[in-house]
């Protein structure tokens, strides 16, 4: 398992299991310089052929890591790429930003209440 990322009150821990081939976001996203945070993420996601499955289990996300992470789907050539968007069961928002998510990036994203 890497950390690429620590989880900060601002930035999600970003977790690579090699084991399992599985990337990991935990946390808020609420960075103003998400840039540079998201492409670190960009090229862990696209660069890693090996790559089976990215959890997204954020509690909050801006504005500015919602357009670099539809930008992330859209480009996604691998299509055994199991997407999975965690959302707790009373947060209808981070509910609803999946499912446009979804329908926006033209993915396969599971949805899953926990």
């Amino acid at each position: 398992m890497r950390t690429l990322y620590n989880k900060t009150k601002d930035t999600p821990s970003v977790i690579y299991n090699e084991d399992n081939n599985k990337l990991e976001l935990k946390g808020n996203m609420i960075s103003f310089d998400s840039g540079s945070f998201w492409n670190d993420i960009t090229r862990e996601i696209v660069e890693n052929s090996n790559l089976k499955s990215v959890d997204f289990d954020l509690e909050y996300i801006n504005t500015d890591s919602i357009k670099e992470l539809l930008i992330i789907l859209k480009n996604q050539t691998n299509s055994d790429l199991e997407i999975n968007w965690l959302y707790v069961d009373y947060d209808d928002d981070m509910k609803e930003l999946g499912e446009n998510l979804k329908k926006v990036s033209m993915k396969k994203i599971n949805l899953i209440e926990k």
